[in-house]
């Protein structure tokens, strides 16, 4: 890779973990509020209503990320069909947002209830989901947009877009939540605003000369939808596995102990969900450079850019991990107006413990959705699958009966590792098996080539 490269790939990389954080500021700004006005069970809320947001935002990656990497993918192997995807893909998104709007107009309670929220917390969960959920399209159309405009060569414009809209939710939620005092009907409509915002900014791009896509009319194309959901598939598990990890640690603590120290727990989750937005952010603004050269077949260089996106998040969590250590009390103070000293205690445990993840979340992130962008989905799925899905029903459970909360706590960093090393053993064996693949066609090619 050479210097200019570098230079280009580490932008793109910084600019998508920047761009990326965005959500996490949504909630981290919607779960600061909350907690000033509404108290520790307004935490709560936060943390159950989480996985709605990874189910809604992974849909939108789903589409995005894969149809975007097909975009880039078909703009050098079949430049005529690239320039359909993006219309074809847009309209699905818009049904998929549509259809989460139907369903907060028609049965929100049953999605709050489903959530874990009980009778102590149920209206102020079912006041937040019902605005989430009919601000919908606009989640699952601004991960569309953002995917689209980042590999369309604008990834200055994705970066503000979502930074910006991130402010503007903060400056919502002190609005809404704070000073009209709206409480968790207004934290919604603060973070339904946000996208919102991102969605309208990144409408420059059609008017400031580097757009490319193109808005076709005609049924969406089954080919292109199909292989678009397989390439956006490992973004869209791997979303729904923070999620689905947050819920199922929801309910075993409230299994084993109460809702205040779901409340605990929230405080650690609200830096965790920064952390791995981070993450995730930097492996995206991997993703158009590793989806060119695997079009190009530089392999050399897809390896080069892995190493990279690595050192970069490892960095992140080093930093990340000793000022969430170092400052715990402060940033656990900032959710704990009511200065429970029952919460305070679990938060700084579990701010320590839950935290180690971080290391190993840093490598698999950028591992995960290097695999997807190189085209290699099936490993890149059966690691999200293992990391998300398989490892915590059989970490957790155990932990928890075994050592209580020091073992939910732990549950977090174990799996993490084990999916790590899993995940180094699939990258060295794609290496070898394309440096065996591709080294056959150029021996093919030659004797073809002796023979004529």
């Amino acid at each position: 890779m050479q210097v200019s490269e570098k230079r280009r790939f580490l932008k793109d990389v910084a600019r998508g973990a920047f761009g990326s954080v965005g959500l996490s500021i949504y909630l981290l700004a919607d779960t600061f509020f909350v907690s000033k006005k509404l108290g520790i069970l307004g935490v709560t809320v936060m943390n159950l209503t989480m996985p709605l947001f990874n189910v809604i935002e992974g849909l939108g990656l789903l589409l995005g990320m894969g149809g975007a990497t097909l975009f880039v993918i078909d703009r050098i192997q079949n430049p005529k069909n690239s320039q359909k995807i993006f219309g074809q893909i847009f309209k699905i998104g818009l049904a998929l947002g549509i259809f989460f709007m139907l369903i907060g107009l028609f049965c929100p309670e049953k999605v709050a209830r489903l959530l874990g929220a009980n009778d102590l917390v149920l209206d102020m969960t079912l006041d937040y989901t019902r605005v989430i959920l009919i601000g919908g399209p606009a989640f699952v159309l601004n991960n569309f947009f953002v995917s689209f405009v980042r590999n369309d060569r604008d990834t200055f414009l994705a970066m503000l877009a979502l930074l910006v809209s991130s402010l503007w939710n903060v400056f919502a939620d002190w609005l809404f939540v704070w000073h009209w005092g709206m409480g968790m009907f207004g934290a919604g409509v603060a973070t339904v605003s946000a996208p919102v915002v991102s969605i309208l900014i990144m409408s420059a791009h059609w008017f400031n000369g580097k757009n490319t896509l193109r808005f076709k009319s005609g049924l969406p194309n089954l080919a292109n939808l199909k292989a678009s959901i397989s390439l956006g598939l490992p973004a869209f598990l791997m979303e729904m596995s923070n999620g689905i990890t947050i819920f199922i640690f929801n309910w075993v603590i409230l299994w084993i102990t109460n809702d205040y120290v779901v409340a605990a727990y929230g405080i650690v989750t609200n830096v965790l969900l920064v952390a791995l937005a981070l993450f995730t952010g930097t492996a995206q603004g991997t993703q158009p450079f590793v989806s060119h050269e695997y079009a190009k077949r530089n392999f050399k260089k897809l390896t080069q850019a892995l190493r990279l996106a690595m050192r970069v998040a490892l960095g992140i969590a080093v930093v990340l991990y000793g000022l969430s250590v170092v400052f715990r009390g402060e940033i656990i103070a900032v959710f704990n107006e009511q200065n429970n000293l029952y919460v305070a205690k679990l938060a700084s445990q579990a701010m320590i413990l839950v935290l180690l993840s971080l290391f190993f979340a840093a490598i698999n992130n950028q591992i995960i959705i290097f695999l997807a962008a190189a085209d290699a989905t099936k490993q890149s799925i059966a690691l999200v699958l293992i990391r998300g899905y398989l490892l915590i029903w059989l970490v957790l459970p155990f932990m928890a009966w075994k050592f209580h909360l020091i073992g939910v706590w732990l549950s977090l960093p174990i799996i993490e590792l084990l999916a790590m090393l899993l995940g180094f053993v699939l990258v060295r064996r794609i290496k070898q098996v394309t440096r065996q693949k591709y080294q056959n066609v150029k021996k093919n090619l030659i004797i073809e080539s002796e023979e004529v």
